[in-house]
């Protein structure tokens, strides 16, 4: 986030992980832009809520286990606030604990997982980072499958 979300203002813009999950979101026509690079830009989302469970960008993006708690209670107080959410596509393990976290509940993370807990699902992802796209960890294939899921996820409901 300290190259993107945290300059900008905005939740995934202007950083690696912003042009893959902003792309995703075009793709299903959920975005009316492909790229996102600053606010300035009239990014329209569709049905689609973007926030980070940790809510600063700590010393090498590497939040402290005491930073995730402090945070969570917002994480906590933002999913309850979304009355019409049905699905969370949490990206990376940290965001997957910590929505489960949110929730009371212990759910095991792996890239695709689905949970349903208190009526909404909990989708897992592999985070689209510079460090994980760059190494084939993720490809772009397997976090449109995921990505795609979440989506159908939301039509089931």
């Amino acid at each position: 986030a300290a190259h993107g979300g945290n300059r900008t203002g905005r939740v995934f813009t202007g950083d690696e992980s912003g042009k893959w999950v902003t792309k995703a979101l075009y793709e299903l026509g959920l975005s009316n832009l492909e790229f996102s690079l600053s606010r300035e830009e009239n990014l329209i989302l569709r049905g689609v809520y973007l926030t980070n469970a940790v809510k600063c960008a700590p010393p090498e993006n590497k939040p402290l286990r005491e930073e995730i708690l402090n945070c969570n209670y917002f994480l906590r107080k933002e999913i309850m606030s979304l009355r019409n959410l049905k699905v969370i596509l949490a990206l990376g393990k940290m965001a997957f604990d910590s929505v489960c976290m949110a929730f009371n509940e212990k759910c095991k993370f792996s890239h695709g997982v689905v949970y349903d807990v208190k009526g909404k699902k909990i989708v897992g992802s592999y985070h689209p980072s510079a460090q994980n796209t760059k190494t084939g960890r993720l490809t772009w294939e397997s976090f449109m499958q995921v990505v795609r899921k979440a989506y159908e996820l939301t039509k089931e409901s």
